[in-house]
């Protein structure tokens, strides 16, 4: 057995998804992504805030690379509760947001392990993940150009390691590929609330797309033709990926998260500084890996809590399913 072969087999093992590409495909999906951006195919300031900074030239990560390894593994959402004197606020976040940092440095720790034995390492690669986990062949984009794992749906967390072992295969990567049942499926582009994923064609219209939006900078307020009742998740959006036909054996897997006292809700909304929080409620926002986020935690709750108001969805107590 190959060490490329051994390796898989211990990924597999662990409940993950691996594949090995070339050294050349971070080149291929920058030149790809720059081509694209010339011929118009990106709004100026999602490009700008984006994609660029994904495919300027960054360090060597490792001496001597060979190769990539495109690693993934399961991802769930999670249900959060915000309780406050009217009622409780339950909301979710999707898939790949929550203990990112964390998660990537385990695969990187567990594959560097698997890969000591024969004298090779492997470190987090830098550059346009999705498009290198496609050329991979691990992943496939689906119409919502969320990437897509067979067994795991969208609900999985990739990391794409640059390594010094040698790649067995042809020198390219593979081109990316979309997922058959998209082709005559359109389930997200009817789920989706702003016109993001389009008729007019596959690549998504990402300057429309909320998740876009509730991830800008805290003073950035939500453009006018938003509308309040299409906020749905404390972060990102969670609308084509629940309507996706290739997550339905998934849809009911989302994992329980905190739930924020009155209290701890009220700090919250309010921009309380991390440090100015009762320990017992920074403990809670390591835990569940939401510190990164407390900057556009105030923004982005105070619009679920008026989408409560408005659509009359609060919870009586602190228990109960949600349906954003």
């Amino acid at each position: 057995m190959s060490v490329v072969e051994r390796l898989l087999s211990e990924v597999g093992a662990a409940g993950w998804r691996a594949a090995v590409a070339p050294y050349t495909v971070r080149t291929e999906a920058r030149e790809d992504i720059a081509r694209r951006y010339h011929d118009g195919a990106f709004d100026e300031e999602f490009y700008a805030e984006r994609i660029a900074p994904l495919i300027e030239a960054c360090p060597e990560e490792i001496a001597d690379p060979r190769s990539f390894i495109a690693v993934t593994v399961p991802d769930r959402p999670v249900r959060i509760r915000f309780v406050l004197p009217h009622g409780t606020l339950v909301t979710r976040v999707p898939p790949t947001y929550l203990h990112g940092e964390r998660s990537d440095r385990a695969i990187e720790t567990s594959v560097c392990g698997m890969l000591e034995p024969f004298g090779f390492t492997a470190a987090i690669a830098g550059g346009p993940e999705k498009s290198m986990l496609t050329r991979s062949g691990l992943g496939r984009y689906g119409r919502n150009n969320v990437t897509y794992v067979e067994g795991m749906g969208s609900y999985h967390r990739p990391v794409v390691l640059v390594s010094d072992l040698p790649y067995e295969g042809s020198g390219a990567g593979m081109e990316p590929s979309v997922l058959p049942a998209c082709r005559s499926c359109t389930a997200c582009l009817a789920a989706c609330p702003s016109g993001a994923i389009g008729k007019d064609r596959f690549l998504l219209h990402a300057e429309r797309c909320l998740t876009f939006w509730n991830e800008k900078p805290p003073e950035t307020p939500f453009p006018d033709w938003i509308h309040p009742e299409w906020h749905n998740a404390l972060v990102g959006c969670f609308r084509c990926q629940e309507a996706c036909p290739e997550n339905r054996a998934l849809i009911d897997s989302t994992v329980e998260g905190p739930t924020f006292d009155v209290a701890a809700t009220a700090m919250l909304l309010a921009g309380t500084g991390f440090e100015a929080l009762p320990p017992g409620v920074q403990e809670t926002l390591r835990n569940c890996d939401l510190v990164g986020y407390l900057d556009v935690l105030p923004r982005n709750l105070s619009a679920l809590v008026a989408r409560a108001e408005r659509l009359g969805t609060w919870k009586r107590g602190t228990q109960g399913e949600d349906r954003p």
